[in-house]
């Protein structure tokens, strides 16, 4: 019985181990949000201030998986889905 004991504990604390280097060891992935805000912000490293920007989108709401953009009319970064009509903008 004893030994069964032993066994059981050394195997228990295997397991955790193993578990515990197999958690560390996930690559952390970045957020869609984060993504979008280093892109939003490298484009606007061009120097002169052009960006890509989209005249037809559907607005953001709450049940659908929305992305950032420039919105040419305002050329400002907004939240939307289904881009159509590619052009340039420029902002100060």
């Amino acid at each position: 019985m004893k030994t069964f004991m032993k066994v059981a504990f050394v195997a228990i604390f295997a397991v955790t181990a193993g578990y515990g280097v197999y958690a560390s060891q996930k690559a952390d992935v970045m957020s869609e949000l984060v993504l979008a805000n280093v892109e939003a912000l490298a484009s606007g490293e061009g120097g002169n201030g052009e960006n890509q920007c989209y005249q037809v989108y559907t607005p953001a709401d709450w049940f659908h998986s929305d992305q950032i953009f420039v919105d040419c009319y305002t050329c400002t970064q907004k939240k939307g889905r289904n881009f159509d009509i590619s052009r340039s903008c420029y902002r100060n």
